[in-house]
């Protein structure tokens, strides 16, 4: 494999192209800031069109540069000033990237019949849902479903790094609560989650059709909406005087035993 061209001079496009779209505050638009290695590789093994993507010239990530030659995406090194000089306010990944966003993915885009599908409804820590969406991937849920998360974009540059770029591998749908109630209703059961459920945990391993489990915020909970369209109520044993899991933990909790039974 031909060793990549090293980017030394600060007038190069790519250099300032990424100096724009690298700031916290930069929105995806039509084009999307991707950072470290892992998001990158997820990004291009998804099929997104993934422009360029470019390394620290003291880090030579093999895998990836093999992989981008695969798939015919440009690759770069970038001189170690060049990098201190774009990521001097904040955290200096070794790779980066730059891809054009996919289309936002819809609910009727969620297979049910092959997986569990997992709502959120009212979790805003990113890094909650970045967790949750590794484990839905991890444990083949067919989506995850985020309800009033208040991000404008799954593409969110926060929520890219905190799932480690598995946004790109499996369905994540921004939608309200009354569109998912009319959505899930003729696919599936809907499970929600609580303190005080009818039943435990581990009797929805009996069940063999597919649900859609619903977990709310720590705070606040599941929404009466949402709350009033479920068929069952479940809850994960806990010791007593300890009032609730972390959201992420409770979705991986609930992902795992309902991996046992389909």
């Amino acid at each position: 494999m031909r060793q990549p061209e090293i980017i030394t001079s600060r007038s190069d496009p790519a250099i300032q192209r990424l100096m724009d779209i690298s700031k916290p505050a930069f929105k995806p638009g039509s084009i999307m800031f991707l950072e470290d290695e892992i998001p990158v590789r997820e990004a291009i093994l998804s099929g997104a069109k993934v422009v360029e993507v470019y390394a620290d010239e003291n880090h030579s990530p093999r895998e990836l540069m093999e992989l981008c030659a695969s798939r015919s995406v440009p690759f770069r090194f970038i001189s170690a000033s060049l990098m201190s000089g774009i990521f001097k306010a904040g955290r200096r990944p070794d790779v980066v990237g730059v891809a054009v966003p996919p289309r936002p993915a819809r609910l009727e885009q969620i297979d049910v019949d092959s997986g569990d599908v997992l709502i959120l409804d009212g979790v805003r820590i990113v890094g909650n849902i970045g967790a949750i969406v590794r484990s839905a991937l991890a444990l083949k849920a067919s989506g995850v479903v985020l309800c009033d998360s208040q991000l404008a974009t799954v593409m969110d540059r926060r929520l890219v790094r905190a799932s480690r770029g598995f946004v790109f591998s499996l369905p994540v749908v921004l939608a309200d609560a009354a569109d998912v109630v009319r959505w899930a209703k003729p696919r599936c059961r809907i499970v929600r989650f609580a303190a005080d459920g009818d039943v435990p945990i581990s009797e929805l391993t009996s069940i063999r059709s597919p649900l859609a489990l619903v977990l709310g915020s720590e705070l606040r909970g599941v929404s009466s909406e949402l709350g009033a369209a479920a068929d069952l109520t479940a809850s994960i044993q806990m010791r007593t005087g300890v009032e609730s899991l972390n959201v992420s933990v409770a979705a991986g909790i609930a992902l795992f035993v309902r991996s046992e039974a389909r």
